[in-house]
């Protein structure tokens, strides 16, 4: 999984930009503006006013279509009045429920995990039997980054990625309430985990094991 494709879902006008973009197709950017208003203000689209649909209208133009467009996942007419869903695994599944505002998966949530490593640390922690300490996540996070058996990591490589890990990546996940800290060590409860992290989880160790 790239988790640059999750990093883009990681704002929440974006976010309902591309739920709204892979329900409906192409859209008018003034149309998409008042179905993400309405969204993101919790409001019926018919009691959005005119200005509130211009700020986002705004946003949409300038930050978050443009960027959208830049990663190939949208295209903009050159008159930029409309825009267009393309192919991209933020509208195919299980990207695109993770992605949905209604999933029960937080914007911050998607942030956590929307890096490289934290998604393989998470994989590895759920894939554990117990909770694990951060030198064995590191020993393991190396090995897979690595193609390696663990035992040939690096003292220096395994250090540099546990520093990394306990100021970085750890409390990130702990912080999206997505990883507890035990004294023993780190650990997933299966059950706090969201059925669309899960599923992102599932592409992360299919290809870690290959």
């Amino acid at each position: 999984m790239n988790a640059d494709v999750l990093a883009l879902a990681a704002n929440d006008v974006r976010r309902t930009a591309l739920s709204v973009l892979s329900r409906r197709g192409a859209m008018t950017i003034p149309a998409l503006a008042t179905v993400v208003t309405a969204a993101c203000c919790r409001v019926a689209p018919e009691t959005v006013t005119g200005a509130e649909r211009r700020r986002h209208e705004l946003l949409l133009r300038h930050a978050h279509l443009p960027k959208l467009a830049d990663a190939g996942v949208v295209s903009i007419d050159p008159d930029r009045s409309f825009v267009r869903p393309l192919a991209s695994p933020l509208f195919e599944e299980p990207v695109a429920t993770l992605v949905d505002p209604d999933s029960g998966v937080s914007t911050d949530v998607i942030g956590a995990i929307a890096n490289e490593r934290r998604l393989l640390v998470l994989a590895i922690l759920d894939e554990a039997a117990g909770p694990c300490t951060t030198t064995n996540i590191a020993t393991q996070v190396v090995a897979a980054e690595r193609n390696c058996e663990p035992a040939t990591v690096p003292d220096r490589a395994r250090e540099d990625c546990r520093t990394e890990l306990s100021h970085v990546h750890l409390p990130a996940l702990v912080d999206a309430a997505l990883v507890e800290r035990l004294e023993a060590g780190y650990f997933v409860h299966e059950e706090t985990l969201p059925a669309p992290v899960r599923a992102i989880l599932e592409i992360e160790l299919t290809q870690k094991d290959e």
